[in-house]
C-alpha cells in the first residue's frame, strides 16, 4: 500500500495531484451494474494533509448540488453528499431483458496502476479563485465538538437562511445535533433533538412542503424511522414511524410521482426493504416489504433511481454482504416489484450504500464500502445484463463511508471515502466518464464515522464535513481553489 501524505498542519494548505487515467471503468458490457474500483492512491510527498459527510443525485435519488441555494429542494445527502436532485424521467421506457447476461468475469481484478503516469507539466495552482484541472484544494477549517459516538452526518438548511446547516445522528445520545452553519465556512454547537435509540443513519431533504429541510434517522434498536420536521429554526417536530426489524438504511426519490419525495428502509433483522409514501406533508405510509430475491441473505443498504429495468417510477438498488440486486418500480404508492439479482461475489462485504451519477448518463450509480476498500457500481441497465468490472479503491483500513460528490467544482463527481481505521478521509477527482485518479488523502478526528459534502463557505464549490466517532467531533476541510 503505497504511503499516505504527511499530516502537517499549515495555515492554508494546496494539494495538487496530476490525474491518472484508469481505463478499468471503460468498456462495460451493456446492462445490470457494473462495478468501478481503482488501485491504491497516489500521493504528493511535497503537500501536506490537513485535519479536517448522500452526495451528488443519481437520478431519482435526490442530493443536494454544493453550488446551488441550499432553498432548492435536495434530496439525499448522507451520509451523504448534499446535492441539488437531478431526477430522471418517470416515463423512460427503455428496458431491459433480465435474462441477457452479457457478464465480464466478476473475479477478473485487472488493477490499473494509478501511479503510473508520464504527464508531465507544472501541478495546479490552489488559492487563485480558478478551478483548475486536476487540483484537490482545501484549507481546514473548524473542528466542532458534536453529539456522543457519531454515526452518520448529513446537510441541508435547516433555519431557512440560505446556508447549509450539519445534522449528526448521535448513538451515545439516541438524538440528532444540529449545528447551523453561517455562510462562511463556520457552523455552531449543537442543539439536539431526541429520537430513538441507536440512531444509525440521517438523511436530509425537503418532504413536508414548506420548503425547510427536514431529516429522516434510523433508529436500528427501536425499529423506527424518526421522520424530522422542521420548524424553521433549527429545530424539529419528531414522528416515529414503526418499520420492520433493525433499520440500517435510506434511499430518497419520488416513487409516486406525487407530493415530492418518498423512502426506502433497508431491514437488516429480516433481511428487506420497505417503502413508503409521502402525503406532502411529511406523514408518510408504509408499503411492503418487498420480494428482494433468494440471491441477496443480507441487506445493508438501500438506494432509488433509474436503473432502467421498466422505464416506470424509480427502481432500488439493495443488497449486503457478497451480494446486491434490483428491483423495478410498480409505479403507484410506491408499489415494487420482485427483485432481479445482479451479482454475487465471494469476499465482498458490502455495508454503506450512497447514490450518484459519476459518469454523468442519468441513471443511478451507488457508492459502496466493502471493508478496507470502496466499490462502484456503475449502472448500466440497457439490455439489462448483470456485467461486472471490478478494481478495487483502496486498501485502506475499515472504510467507514463513500460518497460520490464534486469537490473539486469541475463538474464532475468525485469520490470521497473515510477510512475509520487510518483516521483519513481521501479524494479520488474523478473525470466524468467512469475514471478516477489514484487519491489524496487528508487527516481527520479518531476513527471518521460519515461525511457529507456541501458549500458552507459559500464560495461556489464543495466543502469536505466529517463526523469522528472516537474523537466525538467534526472536522471540516474548505474549498480553496
Amino acid at each position: 500500500m503505497p504511503s499516505l501524505l504527511p499530516r502537517l498542519l499549515l495555515p492554508a494548505l494546496c494539494v495538487c495531484v496530476i490525474s491518472c487515467s484508469d481505463d478499468s471503468g471503460e468498456n462495460l458490457p451493456e446492462g445490470g451494474f457494473g462495478t468501478e474500483t481503482s488501485g491504491g492512491q497516489t500521493t504528493n510527498p511535497s503537500t501536506t494533509s490537513p485535519t479536517t459527510g448522500s452526495t451528488t443525485t443519481p437520478t431519482s435519488d435526490p442530493t443536494i448540488d454544493p453550488t446551488i441555494e441550499p432553498t432548492t429542494t435536495g434530496t439525499e445527502s448522507s451520509t451523504t453528499a448534499s446535492t441539488d436532485p437531478s431526477t430522471t424521467n418517470p416515463t423512460d421506457d427503455t428496458t431491459t431483458d433480465p435474462t441477457d447476461d452479457t457478464t465480464t468475469d466478476p473475479t477478473d481484478d485487472t488493477t490499473t496502476d494509478p501511479t503510473d503516469d508520464d504527464t508531465t507539466g507544472p501541478p495546479a495552482a490552489c488559492d487563485n479563485d480558478t478551478i483548475d484541472d486536476d487540483e484537490v484544494c482545501f484549507v481546514p477549517g473548524d473542528t466542532v465538538a458534536t453529539g456522543a459516538t457519531p454515526s452518520d452526518i448529513a446537510s441541508g438548511d435547516f433555519d431557512g437562511n440560505g446556508s447549509f446547516d450539519v445534522i449528526v445522528s448521535s448513538v451515545g445520545g439516541s438524538n440528532v445535533a444540529v449545528h447551523l452553519g453561517d455562510g462562511a465556512g463556520g457552523i455552531a454547537v449543537a442543539v439536539n433533538t431526541a429520537v430513538g435509540t441507536n440512531p444509525s443513519r440521517v438523511l436530509a431533504a425537503e418532504f413536508s412542503g414548506d420548503a425547510n429541510w427536514d431529516a429522516l434517522v434510523t433508529n436500528t434498536d427501536d425499529d423506527t424511522v424518526s421522520v424530522l420536521v422542521s420548524d424553521g429554526a433549527g429545530g424539529f417536530v419528531e414522528t416515529a414511524l414503526a418499520v420492520g426489524d433493525q433499520p440500517v438504511d435510506l434511499g430518497l426519490a419520488d416513487l409516486d410521482g406525487a407530493n415530492g419525495l418518498d423512502f426506502a428502509v433497508a431491514n437488516a433483522g429480516d433481511v428487506n426493504y420497505q417503502t413508503s409514501v409521502n402525503d406532502g406533508a411529511g406523514n408518510f405510509t408504509l408499503a411492503g416489504p418487498w420480494a428482494i430475491g433468494d440471491e441477496v441473505t443480507e441487506i445493508a443498504g438501500v438506494e432509488l433511481g433509474n436503473i432502467a429495468l421498466n422505464g416506470m417510477t424509480p427502481d432500488a438498488f439493495f443488497g449486503g454482504g457478497n451480494a446486491y440486486a434490483a428491483t423495478p418500480g410498480a409505479g403507484a404508492d410506491g408499489v415494487m416489484n420482485d427483485g432481479t439479482a445482479i451479482g454475487n461475489t465471494a469476499g465482498m462485504d458490502l455495508a454503506r450504500f450512497n447514490p450518484g451519477d459519476f459518469n454523468g448518463d442519468g441513471e443511478l450509480d451507488v457508492a459502496v464500502t466493502d471493508g478496507d476498500s470502496a466499490r462502484l457500481f456503475l449502472g448500466d441497465g440497457n439490455n439489462g445484463g448483470p456485467g461486472f468490472n471490478t478494481d478495487a479503491f483502496g486498501p485502506h483500513t475499515n472504510v467507514s463511508e463513500a460518497v460520490l460528490a464534486d469537490v473539486t467544482g469541475e463538474g464532475n463527481e468525485d469520490l470521497i471515502v473515510t477510512a475509520e481505521g487510518d483516521d483519513e478521509v481521501i479524494v479520488y477527482v474523478g473525470a466524468g466518464d467512469s475514471t478516477f485518479d489514484g487519491g489524496t488523502a487528508f487527516a481527520v478526528g479518531t476513527a471518521p464515522s460519515g461525511v457529507a459534502v456541501a458549500d458552507l463557505n459559500e464560495d461556489g464549490v464543495g466543502d469536505i464535513i466529517v463526523c469522528n466517532r472516537g474523537s466525538g467531533d467534526i472536522t471540516i476541510l474548505l474549498s480553496n481553489p
